[in-house]
């Protein structure tokens, strides 16, 4: 099993006891230092210091504990961010979740579509969307979009 594998398969069940997902996990070196860096999501809510502060402790014990990184690393624990992508494959985590889908890939700097994320199937998203003084739900094919991201109106 390669190295980032077996980190995130270590890492991954801590991480989701605290109601966080791994967004991204790299092993990287920067001006002669190795930096172990995770990127925390966590659908619906923040990621906070205090919860960084918690997951520094418990992995970086248990990391040294396993003996995967045998060599000197810095542990970067951060959250991905509000603009981050949402991976089409992870998307079941959004449930119920306002998020910003884009459909077309030349609408870079332009709004997508705001709503709340209501049902998810094979091939399409519906979202509770806004529209005049009411909510109608709207279908989106997943083949057509082009990116998801957690909206910043709530």
């Amino acid at each position: 099993m390669p190295l980032i594998e077996a980190l995130e398969t270590l890492i991954k069940p801590v991480v989701e006891n605290e109601g966080a997902y791994v967004h991204e996990l790299s092993l990287v070196v920067e001006r002669g230092d190795k930096f172990l860096r995770i990127l925390l999501e966590k659908p619906g809510s923040r990621i906070d210091m205090n919860l960084i502060v918690q997951l520094t402790r418990s992995l970086s014990t248990l990391l040294d504990a396993s003996g995967l990184l045998n060599e000197h690393y810095i542990l970067d624990i951060a959250s991905a961010g509000i603009d981050y992508p949402i991976k089409m494959e992870l998307i079941e985590r959004y449930i119920n979740t306002i998020i910003q889908v884009y459909i077309d890939p030349h609408q870079q700097g332009k709004p997508g579509i705001i709503g709340k994320l209501i049902d998810i199937n094979d091939s399409t998203l519906t979202l509770s969307v806004k529209e005049k003084k009411e909510r109608i739900n709207q279908r989106f094919e997943k083949k057509d979009i082009t990116r998801i991201e957690v909206s910043r109106e709530q």
